[in-house]
C-alpha cells in the first residue's frame, strides 16, 4: 500500500524529496576525492615530463652530472629477466640518444664520473666506458684489482674500491681504498674499515667532496671515516642496508628496522624517522628534500581497503616533514635520481605487466 503522502506528490507530478539521501550521495562523493583527484592528475599526466613503458621493466636509473642525460636498465618483464639492456636517454624529453653495446648486459650499477665517464660494477669486477667512444677502457692501472663493489662521489672526482675481506683474531674486515679520478692517484686508505663477508655499495657512502667515508658494520652501526688520515671520526645509529650522505654532506640517511632515518652528521643527531617505505630514496641536490616512496593502504569512499599507494613524498631533511605528493605510476620502485638543477626526479619501476620510466616535473 502507497503512503497517502507519496501518493498526493505522484498526483501532482511532483517526487518527494529524499534529502537525506541526497546528503548521503554528496558526502560519498567528498570522500571519494582524495581517490578521484589524485588518479585524474595522473591520468592527465600533469606533474609527468615524460614516460617510457612499452612493455617494459626498468631496474635501475642514473642522472648525468650536467643534466644531459638519464642511464636506464631495462628488460622484457618478468618472463625474460635475463634480456636485459642499458639505454640513454635526453632527460629533457626522453629522446633516446643510444643504447650500450652488448658487454652492458652484465652491469648490475653505474654511476657517473663526471659527464663523459660511466663506471658500472659488474659479476666480475668494475670497468670504465666512455660515453663519447662508445666503449670500455682502462681509467686505472690497478681496476683489475678493484674487486665488484664501487662507490663514486656526487661530483664524480672520486671513487671508492673494494678489497677483498680478509681474516684477524676481530673476524672479517674489509679495507676501502679511495682514488682521485683525474689523477688515477691513491687518495686514501682505510683499513679494516668494515665488518663483511660480501662488500657492496648498498651499505657505504662516499660524501660529495670524496673526503669523508661511511659504512655500516657489524653491530649495525654507521662508521664515519676521514679518508686522507684513515682515522674514524665517529658512528652513528643504528642503522643498516643502504646508506648516503646528502650532497652538502651535513646529513646521512639510512635504512633501519622497515624505517628510514635521518641524521646529522656533525652531532649524530637523529633528525627524523619516516615508516612504511621502499628502499629506495634520494636527497635532492639542494640537500633540503629527501624523496622516498611510502607504502600507504587507500580506501575507497566507505573506508574499505582497495589498493596500496606507492606515491613518492618529497620530506623536509631537517623534520621529515611531508611537503610534497607526486602522483606515479605503479610498481615496484627501483631507482631515484634527481636532477642536477632539482627541477626534475626520474624513476624506475618494475611491474608484471611491464613497468615504466618515467621523469616527473617538481616545478611548474
Amino acid at each position: 500500500m502507497i503512503c497517502p503522502r507519496i501518493r498526493a506528490f505522484w498526483r501532482a507530478g511532483k517526487r518527494p524529496r529524499d534529502t537525506g539521501g541526497m546528503l548521503r550521495r554528496v558526502t560519498c562523493g567528498l570522500r571519494l576525492l582524495p581517490v578521484i583527484v589524485p588518479m585524474f592528475l595522473s591520468a592527465c599526466g600533469k606533474e609527468e615530463a615524460w614516460s617510457l613503458g612499452g612493455g617494459l621493466s626498468f631496474e635501475a636509473v642514473a642522472v648525468a652530472p650536467d643534466g644531459s642525460m638519464v642511464v636506464a636498465r631495462d628488460d622484457k618483464g618478468w618472463w625474460s629477466s635475463t634480456d636485459h639492456r642499458w639505454r640513454a636517454f635526453r632527460l629533457t624529453d626522453g629522446k633516446e640518444l643510444f643504447t650500450f653495446p652488448d658487454l652492458a648486459k652484465d652491469w648490475f650499477q653505474v654511476a657517473f664520473l663526471g659527464s663523459k665517464t660511466l663506471v658500472a660494477t659488474t659479476p666480475t669486477g668494475i670497468l670504465f666506458f666512455d660515453l663519447d667512444q662508445r666503449k670500455e677502457v682502462v681509467k686505472f692501472k690497478d681496476q683489475a684489482d678493484f674487486g665488484g663493489a664501487v662507490v663514486a662521489s656526487a661530483d664524480g672526482r672520486r671513487l671508492a674500491t673494494f678489497h677483498p675481506p680478509h681474516h684477524d683474531e676481530a673476524g672479517k674486515w674489509t679495507d676501502v681504498r679511495v682514488w682521485d679520478v683525474e689523477t688515477e692517484r691513491l687518495a686514501g686508505t682505510i683499513e679494516h674499515a668494515f665488518w663483511a663477508t660480501n662488500p657492496g655499495t648498498s651499505g657505504v657512502g662516499l660524501s660529495a667532496d670524496g673526503k669523508t667515508l661511511v659504512g655500516v658494520d657489524d653491530q649495525g652501526m654507521a662508521r664515519l671515516y676521514d679518508v686522507g688520515s684513515g682515522k674514524e671520526i665517529r658512528r652513528i645509529g643504528p642503522v643498516e642496508a643502504k646508506i648516503q650522505f646528502s650532497p652538502d654532506g651535513t646529513k646521512l640517511a639510512a635504512l633501519h628496522g622497515g624505517m628510514l632515518k635521518g641524521f646529522d652528521v656533525a652531532s649524530g643527531k637523529e633528525n627524523f624517522r619516516l615508516a612504511d617505505h621502499s628502499p629506495e630514496f634520494a636527497f635532492s641536490p639542494d640537500s633540503k628534500l629527501i624523496a622516498v616512496q611510502r607504502w600507504v593502504q587507500k580506501t575507497d569512499g566507505f573506508g574499505r581497503p582497495t589498493e596500496v599507494d606507492s606515491a613518492v613524498y618529497l620530506a623536509d631533511t631537517t623534520t621529515g616533514k611531508m611537503v610534497r605528493q607526486i602522483h606515479t605510476k605503479q610498481g615496484t620502485l627501483r631507482g631515484l635520481c634527481f636532477s642536477p638543477d632539482g627541477r626534475l626526479l626520474a624513476e624506475a619501476r618494475t611491474g608484471k605487466l611491464g613497468g615504466r620510466l618515467t621523469v616527473y616535473k617538481l616545478t611548474k
